[in-house]
């Protein structure tokens, strides 16, 4: 994705069902697929957009851009969970 900014990122987007309030949906991040973070200190909202059916197209993009001095490997996951 390359924002005003001219950087590209890398991004998330999701489905999120607006019919069950009981579902948590948390964006994660990790440099070794073994210590899974939901800080949400690297992670930004770009949008969220209505998709009929009681669903809602979710769109984040991960900090910092690709190609920064001393960017880390990152991996992304989304996971749901009931609260």
């Amino acid at each position: 994705m390359k924002p005003a900014d001219g950087k590209t990122y890398l991004t998330v987007t999701y489905r999120r069902r607006t019919d069950a309030p009981s579902l948590i949906y948390e964006i994660q991040t990790t440099a070794d697929l073994v210590t899974w973070t939901t800080s949400g200190a690297d992670i930004e909202p770009v949008s969220v957009q209505p998709a009929g059916n009681n669903l809602k197209i979710v769109k984040v993009r991960i900090q910092p851009p690709f190609g920064s001095l001393g960017t880390p490997v990152k991996f992304v996951r989304v996971r749901v969970r009931t609260q």
